[in-house]
């Protein structure tokens, strides 16, 4: 069980094909313009891909994107985005805490993951009350 504080404001996990498994939100999170999930996963798969990996985040004005892969599932994108005043640190610490559980969880389905998301949708509503604010 995951024993993370509020430190995302939003999380996705994609594979490199821009195909998204989840996406949770805490409910601080209005969207007034909501953001296709697919063009954002697209999008930051093909700057993971570009960067070879050597990207780690994308500060803006009022939020700052994580990225970060799992070393078992290096398919696998965890994109977290959270207040600027978070300490990366904090942020890849918790990146990693959700990746590896979620991997521990799912690694035969994910090894043999076909497209379908509904299995993870358990596990994208944890995410959403445990870490998202």
């Amino acid at each position: 069980m995951m024993k993370i504080k509020n430190k995302l404001l939003e999380l996705w996990v994609f594979n490199r094909a821009g195909v998204s498994l989840l996406h949770a939100k805490g409910p601080s999170i209005i969207d007034k313009k909501p953001l296709d999930p697919l063009l954002f996963t697209c999008y930051f798969s093909a700057i993971e891909t570009i960067a070879n990996g050597q990207m780690n985040a994308i500060v803006m004005k009022d939020s700052k994107l994580m990225i970060s892969l799992n070393e078992k599932m290096k398919d696998l994108i965890f994109v977290g985005r959270s207040r600027p005043e978070i300490k990366e640190r904090k942020i890849k610490e918790t990146l990693k805490q959700i990746s590896d559980q979620l991997v521990s969880e799912f690694h035969q389905n994910l090894k043999h993951w076909t497209g379908e998301i509904a299995q993870f949708s358990q596990f994208q509503d944890k995410v959403a009350l445990l870490c998202c604010e």
